[in-house]
């Protein structure tokens, strides 16, 4: 009796393994990116964002000016606005930049620009370069980046800013290229 049960309940774990793996679907091999926006201009992208605790001020005129002064008085730096560039060079050469803006001079700034690569399934890192600049409150970066023929690729960018025991991440994604 034990044997047919244990028997039993082998055969009925088996048929469970194949009823799932029939019903997972694996990952579906797709030569152009199935993740991301690809860009509209097939040479060049770029964006950035701006913190929405930017004020508008009137000047002395009366008319409306940018503050580039955090919404709130601290004791430390903050990011106010981030951006990135990244273009095609030639079929195997790509440019990337990022800059940093912060309200006031902070310790640090620093700019991660990560180039990632279309490997038919998921974004793959490719290669990388990191920059620093102390004592700003203004900080631009760039790199060129080498890259295979007949490949997506886009940047994702971290900038950090540290100042004063405070430290601030903000990122940026970029659209994808095709290196052709």
């Amino acid at each position: 009796m034990k044997k047919k049960l244990a028997g039993l309940l082998t055969f009925v774990m088996i048929l469970s393994l194949f009823t799932l793996t029939s019903i997972a679907e694996p990952m579906q091999y797709s030569e152009k990116p199935t993740i991301g926006t690809e860009s509209s201009d097939p040479n060049f992208t770029s964006g950035f964002q701006m913190k929405s605790t930017l004020t508008k001020d009137k000047s002395s005129d009366g008319q409306a000016v940018d503050s580039y002064t955090a919404a709130a008085d601290s004791d430390h730096a903050e990011i106010l606005m981030w951006k990135y560039s990244f273009y095609k060079r030639s079929s195997t050469s790509f440019y990337a930049s990022a800059t940093t803006y912060a309200d006031e001079p902070a310790d640090r700034i620093a700019h991660l620009i990560e180039l990632l690569r279309w490997n038919g399934y998921y974004w793959e890192s490719y290669s990388m370069d990191y920059d620093v600049g102390f004592d700003i409150d203004y900080f631009f970066s760039e790199t060129d980046f080498n890259v295979e023929k007949g490949y997506y690729y886009m940047i994702t960018v971290g900038h950090s800013l540290s100042d004063n025991g405070y430290n601030e991440y903000q990122h940026s994604n970029s659209d994808y290229l095709y290196a052709g």
